[in-house]
């Protein structure tokens, strides 16, 4: 559980790091790929939360 919640915790400081590196470019080509990053992110972190709920 502690690790579960650690993996978020860095997650959650990568996609900090990464906002602020990107708006200090202030590309839209970024934002765009960003709008295809968020889902694909959010769909890998649930698939391995409800594998390691099923171990």
């Amino acid at each position: 559980m502690i690790k579960i919640l650690r993996f978020i915790f860095y997650l959650f400081v990568a996609f900090v790091l990464f906002f602020m590196l990107l708006f200090s470019f202030d590309s839209p080509a970024i934002m765009d790929n960003l709008k295809l990053a968020v889902p694909i992110v959010l769909l890998a972190v649930f698939l391995f939360w409800r594998l390691r709920m099923h171990q």
